[in-house]
C-alpha cells in the first residue's frame, strides 16, 4: 500500500508509450496510404501538425508522470528516514530509561556487599574486644587461640594458625608457631620458618598476603603451616605493626573463598591485636 501510487504512476506511464506507439503506428499507416489516394496539399501539414501535437502532449504527460513518481520516492524516502530516527530514538530512550535501572542494581548489589562486610567486620571486632581483650596479661598462646577462635565465629575455617616472630640462638628472625585451631600441635617442638622459608616465611618476608583458592587435590608439594591438610583454599597473611613491620603471620584454610573484602578485614584487625602482643 506505500508504493500504490508510484505503482500507478508506472502504470500510465507505459500506457503513454503502449499509447504513443499505437498511434504513431496507425499514423504511419495513414500517411502510407495516403500516397496512394489523392489529398488535397493542405491536408499534409494539417496531418503532419497532429503528429507534432500529439507527440508534445505524449512527452508533456510522461514527463509530468515522471516528475510525480520522483517527488513520491522523495516523500516515502523522507518517511522512512523519520520512522528510523522516531525507533532509534525510542530505542535511545528505552536503553537510556534501563540504565538506570541497571545503575541501581549495581549500586544495591554494591551496597549489600558492603553490608555484609561490615556486619563480618563488626562481629569480628566485637569477639575481640569481648573475647580476647579481657585475656590480657595472659601467655600469647591463649591470647593466639582466643584470636582464631573469633575468626572461626566470622568464616568457616577447617584449619588456622597463627605464627608470631621470634629470635633464635643465632639470632636470625624466625616465626614460630603460636596458636592453631583444629590441628594439633607439639608444644616441645612448635613449627617456625626462617624468612623467606615456605610460604609462611615469604608473606613473612614481603609483607604480602598469598591467596591459593584451588588447591591441588592431596597439597603436599607446598611446603606450609598446615603440611599435609587438604583445604579448598588456603590464605596466609602478614598482621603489622604501626611501623609496618610484620609481628605476625596468620594461616586460614577453608572450603569457602576469601574475598578481597575478607582479607582487607582480616589484615585490619592487626590495630586491636597490638596492644595484647604488647607492641605499642
Amino acid at each position: 500500500m506505500r508504493y500504490t501510487k508510484i505503482y500507478i504512476y508506472f502504470g500510465l506511464k507505459l500506457f503513454l508509450l503502449a499509447m504513443g506507439w499505437i498511434i504513431f503506428y496507425q499514423l504511419k499507416l495513414m500517411k502510407y496510404y495516403t500516397e496512394f489516394v489523392d489529398f488535397p496539399e493542405q491536408v499534409y501539414p494539417s496531418f503532419n501538425r497532429v503528429i507534432i501535437s500529439i507527440s508534445i502532449l505524449l512527452i508533456i504527460s510522461f514527463l509530468i508522470l515522471t516528475v510525480l513518481t520522483w517527488k513520491e520516492f522523495i516523500r516515502l524516502n523522507a518517511k522512512n528516514t523519520i520512522s528510523a530516527d522516531q525507533k532509534c530514538g525510542s530505542d535511545s530512550l528505552k536503553s537510556h530509561k534501563e540504565k538506570p535501572s541497571t545503575k541501581a542494581n549495581d549500586q544495591t548489589s554494591e551496597e549489600s556487599v558492603k553490608n555484609i562486610y561490615e556486619v563480618k567486620r563488626q562481629k569480628l571486632i566485637s569477639c575481640i574486644e569481648k573475647d580476647v581483650t579481657s585475656y590480657s596479661g595472659n601467655s600469647e598462646k591463649i591470647i593466639g587461640k582466643k584470636i582464631l577462635s573469633c575468626i572461626s565465629k566470622v568464616y568457616e575455617l577447617t584449619q588456622a594458625e597463627i605464627f608470631l616472630k621470634a629470635g633464635n640462638a643465632e639470632k636470625k628472625t624466625t616465626f614460630r608457631l603460636l596458636a592453631a585451631f583444629a590441628i594439633p600441635v607439639c608444644d616441645n617442638d612448635p613449627a617456625e620458618f626462617d624468612l623467606g622459608e615456605g610460604l609462611i616465611g615469604q608473606v613473612a618476608q614481603y609483607g604480602k598476603h598469598h591467596y591459593i583458592d584451588e588447591l591441588p587435590e592431596g597439597y603436599l608439594n607446598v611446603r606450609s603451616g598446615l603440611g599435609q591438610s587438604d583445604p579448598g583454599c588456603l590464605l596466609i597473611f602478614p598482621w603489622k605493626d604501626r611501623k609496618g613491620k610484620t609481628f605476625a603471620v596468620v594461616e586460614l584454610a577453608s572450603f569457602r573463598p576469601f574475598s578481597q573484602q575478607d582479607i582487607k578485614l582480616l589484615e585490619s584487625i592487626s590495630e586491636n591485636l597490638i596492644p595484647l602482643f604488647n607492641l605499642d
